[in-house]
């Protein structure tokens, strides 16, 4: 086994708790020594590109515990100076919800089986229009979303959806159940050229919980994914933990530990993390452990310093005021303008049922690309004017 699947494998057979002992003894020296390294590395794709993985681990480690929470400020520092070293843009996309049908039972998700919510699959006819109506908005790249339920929403259906939408988005990415390599293979070859899959939880103990029926209660089946994913062709994928579940701490040196992993499957990876927060879903649980602004910007500037060429993505689950605080130097991936039902960009859903989650940040993409070009960053995945209006009345430049 490589050193980077070990030290995943190790870090999760141990656990949380195991982790978190080993957490609690970081002193405050070890934490300025670990910054020392981080500042000392040349490499703008990895602190793992010049380090051990045994020294990797111990940086991360020390960099996410306890005694790091007096050196946020540095970290933080630290992170910004990181991100600048590369091209100050940020890219946007926006979600396309195909389905809310769902045969999980995942505590924390508005879509698990057992809730009563309006279920929507939609038709063919129906992805042209949500596609036609998204792309108006200048939007290049779109995520296609859908519960788990393969009677009603399998491999066929997702790649009708694709080839649906393909001639309308320069970028099709997946976000849907976890496939095998030929399944991969196939949504692939049919235009799919990013792959999403949180692990939610990277504690297996607090999955079990969580996950209380369905296919996604199998951990280690969903852990693999993006390696079959990689296996099969794709080159870019996002990985993530739904914040809220488990230790955020745990959840962070996790997210290292894999991306680090699926970087060193194939050296041509984009890899990008999402920290998405729980937020309020209709018949969904709140969160286990809230994470704050504060935990959520250490994780970020600590994942920042530590994997400098990985993507940091934002979603709408998080307020306008806090991702403009981020994006661009933190955060270099937002979503925008996104609805989070079936249906939710055409006149099938315009009520809000159905939603996986509830949505922060409502502005429209124009209005996200605005506040970014204003702040003097470029922007990727958007045209400018699609919608028939110019944003915010501002002369607009774009990155291709």
């Amino acid at each position: 086994m490589d050193d980077e699947a070990l030290a995943l494998f190790t870090l999760i057979a141990r656990g949380a708790e195991d982790f978190k002992a080993r957490a609690d003894r970081w002193t405050d020296a070890a934490v300025e020594q670990a910054l020392e390294t981080v500042k000392s590395v040349t490499s703008v794709t990895s602190v793992g590109s010049d380090v051990a993985t045994a020294d990797f681990v111990r940086t991360a480690e020390a960099l996410v515990s306890p005694a790091a929470d007096a050196h946020r400020a540095t970290l933080r520092a630290l992170a910004v100076q990181r991100a600048a070293v590369g091209p100050q843009t940020v890219s946007l996309y926006s979600p396309l919800y195909l389905s809310n049908a769902c045969t999980n039972r995942c505590v924390y998700c508005g879509f698990r089986h057992d809730n009563d919510i309006a279920r929507l699959t939609l038709t063919d006819a129906a992805i042209e229009r949500e596609a036609t109506m998204l792309a108006k908005s200048g939007v290049q790249e779109v995520l296609l979303l859908t519960g788990e339920a393969p009677a009603q929403v399998g491999v066929d259906y997702v790649i009708r959806a694709i080839e649906i939408t393909r001639s309308r988005f320069r970028t099709i990415g997946l976000e849907v159940f976890p496939m095998s390599v030929s399944e991969y293979a196939r949504v692939c070859q049919a235009g799919a050229s990013v792959l999403t899959l949180y692990q939610e939880t990277y504690d297996p103990r607090v999955y079990r919980q969580v996950h209380q029926a369905g296919r996604k209660r199998n951990f280690q089946h969903r852990l693999s994914a993006p390696h079959r994913a990689v296996e099969a062709g794709f080159r870019s994928i996002g990985i993530g933990a739904l914040l809220g579940l488990g230790d955020w701490r745990f959840e962070t040196l996790a997210l290292a530990l894999h991306a680090r992993f699926l970087q060193a499957l194939a050296p041509d990876l984009q890899v990008s993390i999402s920290f998405p927060r729980i937020r309020s879903a209709e018949g969904a649980v709140s969160a286990r452990r809230a994470v704050d602004d504060d935990a959520l910007i250490h994780m970020m500037s600590a994942l920042r310093v530590l994997l400098p060429g990985v993507t940091l993505v934002l979603s709408t689950r998080e307020t306008a005021e806090l991702r403009d605080a981020l994006s661009g130097t933190l955060a270099t991936k937002l979503s925008a303008g996104s609805k989070t039902n079936p249906g939710g960009y055409s006149t099938e859903a315009t009520d809000g049922r159905g939603e996986q989650f509830e949505v922060h940040d409502h502005r429209p993409a124009s209005v996200v690309a605005a506040s970014l070009v204003q702040r003097g960053f470029g922007v990727r995945g958007y045209v400018e004017n699609m919608g028939g209006t110019r944003a915010l009345g501002t002369r607009l430049t774009f990155v291709g």
